[in-house]
């Protein structure tokens, strides 16, 4: 809990920055690729997470990657993780910074899980249900899940609205032992 607090606070300085200098959406993806390599790089991963690597190297790092490829301000970001030692906490202040950006844009995330694939005119009709229940446009991510037998879930922040047949099963068991 402590680190999302400092996340936060790293995100919302940079997002300050990055919107009044008018380059959001280029840091945003910037911002965006670097969470990819994180992600994706084990390496990458572990050499952030190492605390025997001095910050020295780390900048050094993060510069014969990233300069002159990133926004100034964005190097800087970066570099300044590193001196304040809080690189091991960089990928969630890109999750940070990303949620600021959306707020900011009136955009939401949701995860649709599923047995099957929707099709357009359900992916259409569960966009729109979603935007007027939350006042913002969705982002949806679709993922299969067999557990849940029939029906889908649909994540949206901290919100989980389940309408899963498996969910259903668990509520009429209830119900009758109850």
């Amino acid at each position: 809990m402590k680190n999302k607090a400092t996340a936060q606070r790293y995100a919302q300085a940079l997002f300050e920055l990055a919107n009044e200098k008018n380059i959001l959406e280029t840091v945003f993806e910037e911002l965006s690729s670097i969470r990819g390599l994180i992600t994706n790089s084990k390496e990458f991963f572990e050499f952030l997470n190492n605390p025997i690597v001095p910050d020295a190297q780390k900048i050094q790092t993060m510069k014969a990657l990233f300069e002159g490829k990133v926004k100034k301000e964005t190097m800087d970001f970066l570099t300044l993780v590193c001196i304040k030692d809080r690189e091991n906490i960089l990928d969630e202040m890109i999750d940070c910074f990303v949620e600021l950006r959306n707020e900011k844009l009136g955009l939401v995330t949701a995860e649709v899980l599923s047995v099957v694939d929707f099709s357009d005119a359900q992916v259409k009709q569960l966009t729109e249900k979603i935007k007027t229940m939350t006042g913002k446009t969705p982002t949806l991510t679709f993922k299969k899940d067999a557990s849940l037998i029939g029906g889908f879930t649909v994540r949206i922040g901290d919100t989980v609205l389940d309408g899963s047949v498996r969910r259903q099963i668990e509520r009429l068991r209830n119900t009758l032992l109850n």
